[in-house]
């Protein structure tokens, strides 16, 4: 079966399950850890982050299916991306620079927190995708871990580490 028509199936098919999702939602039980958006806040945006993403994906396949000319253009500038950021046997180095990230993470995740580490991967991992306007790699690198902190403390209720240095 073709790629597209999997896509398109798969798409379809995730769409009408997260709305039907959303409209049985009223059936959910309640219950568990409450906070100000209530105890159905996650498992909603997740629903509706599946619906909208379902829907993007369908919407995508019929532009490429509608338009080969511009789709083809597109998936060969990221094959391209892909080819040279990959994970290869030619490209063994990538491999051990994110592995090496991924540890340096944890590492700095205990003596730092959460803000500092996660700001120093998000900047570094950008570096390494070849990232060339540092003005955004910066405030990307800042303003992430802020929204995340928001989302994870306000909203979630999930404290998280403020390091061994910082405490």
């Amino acid at each position: 079966m073709n790629k597209d028509i999997q896509d398109l199936i798969v798409g379809i098919l995730l769409f009408f399950l997260s709305f039907l999702f959303l409209l049985t939602m009223h059936n959910f039980v309640y219950g568990g850890f409450e906070t100000k958006l209530g105890s159905l806040f996650f498992p909603k945006f997740v629903i509706f982050s599946i619906l909208i993403l379902s829907a993007l994906l369908v919407s995508i396949i019929f532009l490429k299916t509608r338009k080969k000319v511009f789709a083809r253009t597109l998936i060969s500038k990221g094959q391209k991306l892909y080819e040279e950021m990959s994970i290869t046997e030619e490209n063994p180095v990538n491999v051990l620079i994110y592995i090496i990230l991924l540890f340096s993470y944890i590492l700095l995740l205990y003596l730092f927190g959460f803000f500092l580490s996660t700001s120093l991967i998000i900047f570094f991992v950008m570096l390494i995708l070849r990232g060339q306007n540092y003005k955004i790699i910066l405030s990307i690198s800042i303003l992430v871990p802020f929204v995340i902190y928001y989302l994870c403390y306000y909203l979630m209720r999930i404290m998280l580490p403020t390091g061994v240095i910082f405490e």
